[in-house]
């Protein structure tokens, strides 16, 4: 038996009886916690069946280094194991809760903290088999305890006073303004302004306050996969326990969730962590299950985990596919590589759901920016798989998906989709057939090529960071109008071409600033009066590239621009050309595709895409290049012309 120093330090005897018996299936392990303050002996593991377990707590926590020097030894049972320090100081906070009179800790918590369940103490983690079973059982063990305990560290620097005074600060201002709200929807979505976030009484952004918020949310536990279902599945609002603060969850959801609607996530003094603190304050507020491929697609790009298979295992507790019994393709499985349990999910995914939407996260060809952004390079992942890894960059460096995730309130799950006026393939449904000869790394899918690229400008050649882009735009925007005016003016009059211009460059997607479509175009066309005026897009083009008076031109540029807003284009356009190409096809038609497309590349439709995507053609098959918005293909014209007989559907093999 180990036993404890005066001065509470444990001694460890050898040898020591196992921790860890056989679990039976259907079986947890709780620990039953001391509550002695005064030592390290964290407690003692018993094994209950999970539908039949005492009343307990989970612990939501980040592992942290295991290294030997930033771990200790804390006692289990008649054993011990390495725990990391911030852990053990968690445990022994959990311990000093419990020392709380019964009002106190009612009015905080809820019930007696006596069992607790932490999955680096209840689960044997050297038992590869043990770890899928109780991993196909996380959701029971979130959804049958009595509330998640956010344990976010010891805030030894007292950063946690400011900060949370602050997210209190937000909240109370959000729900001055919208006292009802119950889902996203009822927050408006709108840009950000200076002028409306003082009328809303929050500090400045230069504010110290600001500074103690982005440390907090700094903290690497609101990256972690695991945390998702961890505060989702939470049967009470959760309870973050930070150093000697205590907080209720969804306060920090509804800060989270109205900073992001209010436009505040672009800027560089706001934390990554809202965009994730929203996104699980999503998921916690539906009444349904979310489907697997609308949390792939959320949260691929914002969380983090040690074993790229668990951005999809990790998940599996939460997914509407998996209430019941988790589906063979589905059932976690370490024996597989990260590339093959992608590949193996990628293919569910697809033949469920006939709809290429879940491809807005692949990552191309070896050595794209898409796979350059990724932490890991799995270089045997195909390029139509959705690579769900890591990404070595944070979300505002990513060019936004042209798949959206659709709410419709807390009481429907959200749909994976395209916006409703993307219906490049006429909303017909995948047609996908996997090969069953080269284990499963080539895919068909069906439908009609719309044309190839014979200009591809990137944007940002240099690929800029988000805050540099945002400051050149108008350069960027003058340089690639001057460089594809000699071929676009081919093609027709310069107003003709400028609007489609400013239409291809905003993806249609006037509604996130509320405009209509008439007042974006009169936006944009201010724009490029004012580049015009400022000679950044040269004058002198309209007689000798465009054949054009140039008296005459600007007078109708300014006619057309009348009540435009050029800033309100430049905020919309920024979003959608950063990290994309601008390209010209054959036939004259402009588009946005991704920062690789290169000339030669083929633009086509694939049945089940509400988008058009670029391809390129590798020997005898097709590599997945991305998504891509053509404003001349993406409203179902091809389909069109397939049905005239003007082009025929062909079959697509990606590799």
């Amino acid at each position: 038996m180990n036993t404890v120093t005066s001065r509470g330090q444990l001694l460890l005897e050898t040898p020591t009886k196992p921790i860890y018996a056989h679990l039976d299936a259907q079986y947890i392990r709780l620990l039953r916690i001391n509550k002695d303050t005064s030592c390290s002996f964290a407690g003692q593991l018993e094994s209950v069946k999970v539908d039949e377990a005492p009343p307990y707590y989970a612990l939501s926590y980040c592992w942290g280094s295991q290294s030997q020097q930033n771990t200790v030894p804390v006692g289990v049972g008649d054993g011990a194991l390495n725990l990391s320090r911030e852990l053990a100081k968690g445990i022994h906070r959990l311990k000093q809760l419990t020392t709380l009179d019964e009002g106190e800790r009612s009015k905080l918590l809820g019930a007696e903290i006596e069992y607790v369940w932490i999955d680096k103490i209840c689960i044997n983690q050297t038992d590869i088999r043990e770890r899928e079973l109780q991993v196909q059982l996380m959701g029971k063990i979130y959804s049958n305890s009595i509330r998640t305990l956010i344990w976010l560290g010891s805030d030894d620097d007292n950063t946690g006073t400011a900060a949370w005074a602050l997210v209190d600060r937000i909240y109370d201002a959000f729900r001055a303004k919208h006292p009802t709200a119950t889902c996203l929807a009822d927050i408006p979505l709108t840009l950000y302004s200076d002028k409306a976030h003082s009328a809303i009484g929050l500090p400045k952004l230069s504010s110290d306050l600001w500074t103690s918020f982005e440390a907090v949310l700094g903290l690497s536990w609101f990256t972690r996969i695991w945390v998702v279902q961890e505060v989702a599945l939470s049967p009470q609002d959760p309870v973050i326990l930070h150093g000697r603060h205590i907080q209720q969850w969804d306060r920090l959801g509804w800060t989270a969730s109205w900073l992001r609607r209010s436009g505040y996530v672009r800027l560089a003094r706001i934390p990554e962590a809202i965009r994730n603190i929203d996104s699980m304050a999503n998921i916690r507020r539906s009444e349904k299950r979310w489907p697997l491929d609308v949390l792939l697609t959320d949260t691929s790009a914002k969380f983090h985990a040690s074993d790229q298979r668990d951005k999809v295992y990790g998940l599996l507790g939460l997914a509407s596919e998996c209430v019941d019994i988790i589906p063979e393709p589905l059932q976690p499985d370490y024996g597989l590589d990260v590339a093959q349990a992608y590949k193996k999910i990628a293919v569910y995914l697809l033949q469920q759901r006939r709809s290429l939407s879940i491809l807005t996260r692949t990552s191309g060809r070896s050595g794209s920016l898409g796979r350059r952004q990724r932490g890991h390079d799995l270089r045997t992942l195909p390029s139509w798989v959705p690579d769900w890894c890591d990404f070595s960059v944070v979300s505002r460096e990513i060019a936004p998906s042209l798949s959206w995730i659709f709410y419709a309130g807390t009481s429907e799950p959200p749909v994976l989709g395209f916006p409703k006026h993307y219906t490049a393939s006429g909303l017909l449904p995948a047609s996908v057939s996997v090969s069953l000869y080269s284990n499963e790394s080539t895919i068909s899918l069906y439908g009609i090529k719309a044309d190839e690229l014979v200009l591809a400008i990137p944007f940002d050649g240099d690929l800029q960071p988000w805050e540099m882009f945002h400051q050149n735009f108008s350069t960027l925007l003058a340089v690639v109008w001057d460089t594809l005016a000699p071929l676009v003016a081919q093609h027709g009059p310069f107003l003709e071409q400028a609007s489609r211009f400013i239409i291809n460059t905003t993806a249609e997607q006037h509604g996130m600033c509320g405009r209509e479509a008439h007042q974006i175009l009169s936006d944009g066309l201010a724009c490029l009066l004012d580049l015009l005026l400022r000679d950044e897009i040269k004058q002198t083009n309209l007689a000798s590239i465009w054949q054009e008076d140039c008296k005459r031109v600007m007078t109708a540029l300014t006619h057309l621009a009348i009540g435009g807003d050029p800033q309100i284009y430049m905020n919309l356009a920024k979003s959608y050309c950063f990290n994309r190409s601008f390209f010209i096809t054959s036939r004259g038609y402009m588009g946005m595709g991704p920062a690789d497309s290169q000339v030669g590349d083929s633009i086509v439709i694939l049945y089940g895409g509400g988008v058009p995507y670029i391809i390129r053609r590798q020997e005898s098959n097709w590599s997945f290049i991305g998504e891509s918005y053509c404003y001349n293909v993406i409203h179902g014209e091809m389909i069109e012309a397939r049905d005239r007989g003007d082009v025929l559907e062909e079959d697509f093999e990606f590799v």
